[in-house]
Order: structure tokens, then sequence, then C-alpha cells
């Protein structure tokens, strides 16, 4: 019984040193869809430069501030697809966790409002030309581009999330083989349906 609980406990300590290990050292995800980025601009509540409001994930941000570098990653790749699916080019993240998109089809659309330096990167960190992911903060828009040919395919009807906190494990940075429960119970969230 004793050495049962031991291997249990060296199981747990072992995943959380994983997991801690995995936020420290800036895990990557591949995102299906491809981006580029087009820099940080200043938005209006009364006449949005990105018309829509596509995903929000304010709530989530609070159950990821700790694993931010992955929360953002997955919630632009998100924001990429999603705009993508609904035929638009560009999309903008603000409010750290706000995926704006619209018919926009141009920069001085998006841009309208003129530039911002309210935008963050990685580590929540000032968000430089050599950051290749960045969020708007309150009421700017950091914008990307999706290349006009499509990247990815559509997702297949009946390709479903059978669990309910699929977003947020995808959100968290777990749709890696690392964790193949996740890969498996989520692949809506995961991106990995395909026709």
């Amino acid at each position: 019984m004793v050495l049962q609980h031991a291997v249990s406990f060296t199981m747990v300590v072992s995943i959380f040193l994983s997991i801690s290990k995995m936020a420290d050292t800036g895990p990557t995800m591949t995102c299906p869809e491809r981006y580029t980025r087009k820099g940080c601009y200043k938005d209006s509540v009364a006449a949005r430069a990105l018309p829509d409001l596509l995903i929000s994930g304010r709530v989530e941000i609070e159950e990821s501030w700790g694993n931010w570098d992955m929360f953002i990653q997955s919630f632009i790749c998100r924001c990429a697809i999603e705009s993508r699916k609904r035929g638009y080019k560009y999309f903008g993240i603000q409010f750290y966790g706000e995926c704006w998109s619209g018919n926009v089809t141009s920069a001085a659309e998006y841009a309208v409002h003129g530039p911002s330096d309210e935008c963050v990167g990685r580590d929540q960190g000032i968000c430089k030309k050599d950051t290749s992911l960045c969020v708007g903060k309150s009421f700017a828009n950091f914008v990307y581009e999706i290349p006009l040919a499509p990247t990815t395919k559509p997702p297949a009807s009946d390709c479903k999330d059978v669990l309910d906190k699929c977003p947020l494990y995808a959100d968290q940075g777990l749709c890696i083989d690392r964790y193949p429960d996740v890969l498996s119970y989520c692949p809506f969230s995961c991106g990995k349906c395909t026709v």
C-alpha cells in the first residue's frame, strides 16, 4: 500500500514538473491556419474597425493567466480558423482575449483609427516588431492577415468535441502528442477535423 502511494505521488510530481517545465520554456503549438502579423491599431466602440466579435476568451483568460504564452498561441489560432471559416481576410485580438473580424478588405479599414502602442506579446511584455504573437489591450486590436488561398480543410460535419472543457484544454496548449486523450476527446478544438 505504501509503495502504491509512493508511485502515485511520484507520478503526480512528474506530471506537475512536466507542466511547470512546459510553461517555463514557452512551448509552441502548430496552428493549421497560416496568418501574418500586420500591427497594433486603435479601435473605437462607436465605429469598430473590425466589426464582428467572433470569439470571447475573456473567461478562459482567468483560468489561463499562469500559462499566458500557450493561451495566446491557441487563441490566435482559433481566431484565425474562425475568421477563415467566415471568409474574412483580417482579424484582430483585442482586450487580451477577444477575437474581432469582419468583412474588412484593406489596411485603410482596420487601421482607420490609427496605430496604437497598447499591444502585448509573450509574458505580457511589450509587443515589438520581432515579437511573433501579440494581442491588443483595451480598445486596441493586434491585427493579422489570412492569405487568400485556403490553408485548411473545412471541418467534417460529424467532428465534435466530447468534453465541454475542450476549448479550455486547447487554449492551455494540451493539444499535443504528450496528451493523447485530449487529442482523442477534443478533435474540433484541437483542429484535427478535416473532410
